[in-house]
């Protein structure tokens, strides 16, 4: 087995028990560890580190494991982004972590406590998942991506449709994405729609749908969509973003802060991201709005400083239109504040 076993695991899990047993075991097995017990940790160690294979508890104090998951398969780092992912379970699992963890795909879930038998066989597993993933993903880098760039829109449905189509649904999903980054949106429909009356359960086609729905405008049809991928498999961060967006263009202003305040929940890493949020929702029109949620997330002195600071990177460029445009958002986000003046 040594032969298919990954060569380094990170698991991250915030009971030091765990992490010290499952790291003596497989160290055992000429398998190298390193261990995070916090998010933190895991998201520096999964930078620092060739990750083979990452065990992450699905219940992480502070950021889910499916929130990991996430953000690494969307590493700016393209060799990053097919690692291999077990996440560990207890036996009260949340119905709606477990069908996130099917929409994302290729992930093995484990329930504690683990025996070694079965931490190896997972690692086995999912080792094998991550060279698929790989191996299916160069066809984007090394020819679909460069087609598309170029504008050879023919040319890549062409090839999605002879070499992907015949896959099977992950290959026609596939061809889905490729079609609508083409251009050829009535044909993504299509493709989309067909893969989600055979395979209903199946959350991404909704999901992607649902994109499509919203970019063309069918905001009803988006949010029956998202909706309904929503409530089965709730803190997507992609369709999160989607659903702030297309509660916005709805006018439902208050749906839309309670999906960026998931998005801020999902991004601690990140917490300057809400200052785009009240501009997001500023520009559709919602001060009151943005002030209510500014005010429950933001201190007067962090709203000055992140627009005076953008305020004065602009001024250095003798753009004094938009240095003062931004201390102006500050005065609508905060006004009679004294921090303002």
């Amino acid at each position: 087995m040594t032969d298919v076993l990954p060569h380094k695991v990170l698991i991250v899990d915030h009971d030091d028990l765990f992490l010290a047993s499952s790291k003596q075991q497989l160290e055992a097995q000429k398998i190298q560890v390193v261990t995070a017990a916090t998010w933190e940790n895991a998201l520096y160690l999964f930078n620092q580190n060739k990750i083979d294979v990452a065990i992450i508890e699905m219940e992480l104090p502070g950021l889910p494991a499916t929130a990991l998951i996430q953000k690494w398969r969307n590493h700016e780092l393209v060799i990053k982004r097919d690692v291999g992912f077990i996440v560990a379970v207890s036996r009260q699992k949340s119905s709606g972590g477990v069908a996130l963890v099917n929409e994302l795909e290729d992930i093995i879930i484990i329930e504690k406590p683990v025996s070694l038998p079965i931490m190896l066989s997972s690692l086995v597993g999912a080792f094998k998942r991550s060279k698929q993933r790989e191996k299916f993903n160069e066809v984007d880098s090394k020819i679909l991506e460069p087609l598309l760039k170029l504008k050879k829109f023919d040319r890549a449905k062409d090839f999605a449709k002879k070499n992907l189509e015949p896959l099977g649904s992950k290959g026609v999903f596939k061809s889905a994405l490729i079609h609508r980054e083409a251009g050829d949106r009535p044909r993504a429909k299509e493709l989309l729609e067909t893969l989600s009356a055979s395979e209903p359960n199946t959350i991404k086609y909704h999901n992607e749908l649902g994109c499509l729905n919203l970019e063309d405008g069918n905001l009803m049809e988006a949010k029956k969509n998202f909706e309904l991928a929503d409530r089965i498999a709730p803190m997507n961060i992609e369709r999160i973003n989607n659903m702030a967006e297309m509660y916005l263009q709805l006018n439902e202003p208050d749906r839309s802060i309670e999906k960026m305040g998931q998005l801020l929940e999902v991004n601690p890493e990140k917490p300057d991201i809400k200052f785009s949020m009240y501009e997001r929702l500023l520009k559709a029109g919602f001060e009151g709005h943005a002030q209510n949620f500014c005010k429950s997330t933001s201190t007067p002195k962090e709203l000055v400083r992140h627009f005076n600071n953008k305020g004065v990177l602009f001024s250095k460029d003798s753009n004094f239109n938009e240095s003062i445009k931004e201390y102006e958002k500050a005065l609508h986000l905060f006004p009679g504040n004294v921090e303002n003046h």
